[in-house]
C-alpha cells in the first residue's frame, strides 16, 4: 500500500503540458514536495517553461570540488 503525504500533494498544481511530469508553481513548492515525498533522497528542482519539476540528483562525493 502506498502512503501519501497530503501536504506534498497539495503543492502539485497539475501535469505539465510540455513533458507530462508533475508540475509545481514555484521552485520552493517543488523543493518542499521533494523533501516530503523523498526524505532520504537528494532531489533537485528545475524549471520547464513556466512550471517547476523534480529530478533526482546524485549526492556530492567527499573530496570532489
Amino acid at each position: 500500500m502506498t502512503s501519501w503525504n497530503i501536504s506534498s500533494l497539495s503543492l502539485q498544481i497539475g501535469t505539465c503540458t510540455t513533458c507530462g511530469k508533475k508540475s509545481y508553481g514555484t521552485r520552493r513548492a517543488a523543493k518542499r514536495a521533494g523533501r516530503a515525498l523523498h526524505p532520504d533522497a537528494c532531489m533537485r528542482a528545475y524549471q520547464c517553461g513556466t512550471f517547476w519539476h523534480l529530478t533526482s540528483s546524485p549526492r556530492k562525493q567527499e573530496g570532489n570540488r
